[in-house]
């Protein structure tokens, strides 16, 4: 095999996610730990970000009221209204 395609395999493996993404980290394992990166993310102004930690914690502890409210929160600040208007509900 040339190195030209030596290297275009590599490429193919690395594109295809079979060792870990630049950056990457494992999800904390916590409630808490995920309630600090949401709110780490959220005081950061990264709204996308906080939303991927509060929807990892949604799947550790779905129908906390509170948290809720928070994701609805980030939800409106992102302009996504109806995503938020269900947070909003799932609170109350």
């Amino acid at each position: 095999m040339n190195r030209a395609l030596q290297h275009l395999f590599i490429f193919i493996i690395l594109a295809l996610g079979l060792t870990p993404a630049f950056g990457s980290e494992p999800a904390p394992a916590t409630p808490r730990q995920l309630l600090e990166h949401f709110t780490r993310a959220y005081n950061d102004g990264d709204f996308v970000e906080a939303i991927r930690w509060g929807l990892e914690f949604e799947k550790v502890q779905p129908g906390d009221a509170r948290h809720q409210y928070n994701l609805a929160c980030v939800y409106a600040l992102v302009g996504n209204e109806r995503t938020a208007t269900a947070c909003l509900i799932r609170a109350i």
